[in-house]
């Protein structure tokens, strides 16, 4: 997956007019631990310190505070939310903090990535978001599905 994004010129690109670059990895925790260390910037990844402009915009009121104002491993999951909500925050442990993201409701412009990769065989569940575009030919030889967020 390194060399596949790299050769894609993920890791080169600047921020976009929105500020938003780099890659959100869903539901794969070694992508979210390893692309950092070939020079992929990834926006969920081991975290020292709070990321404070994507819990703006994650939790806007700051009512979750406790939760994710932590040294954290970061994971973004797909899972189906109410209607009430797009996502769900929790710390299943004390060092990490997971967001369980609505697949088809979800704005993925939240996450301040300009890319969005996951595991191929759960690409089909992002089908329906009108935030993703997928990229069909980048990503699926090495098992991973990579979308483009829209702006």
């Amino acid at each position: 997956l390194n060399d596949t994004l790299a050769a894609a010129g993920i890791a080169q690109q600047q921020p976009d007019s929105a500020g938003r670059r780099g890659v959100a990895v869903l539901g794969e925790r070694n992508w979210a631990m390893t692309l950092p260390a070939v020079g992929v910037p990834v926006v969920n990844s081991l975290l020292y310190y709070p990321q404070s402009s994507l819990w703006r915009q994650l939790d806007p009121d700051g009512a979750q505070r406790a939760v994710y104002n932590r040294y954290q491993r970061l994971m973004f999951e797909l899972e189906e939310q109410p209607p009430e909500r797009t996502r769900r925050i929790e710390s299943p442990r004390l060092d990490e903090v997971r967001v369980h993201l609505d697949p088809a409701r979800f704005d993925f412009r939240l996450l301040g990535a300009r890319w969005v990769v996951m595991p191929v065989e759960q690409a089909q569940r992002l089908a329906a978001n009108a935030s993703l575009e997928r990229v069909p030919e980048v990503g699926a030889a090495v098992g991973a599905a990579l979308f483009r967020v829209q702006h």
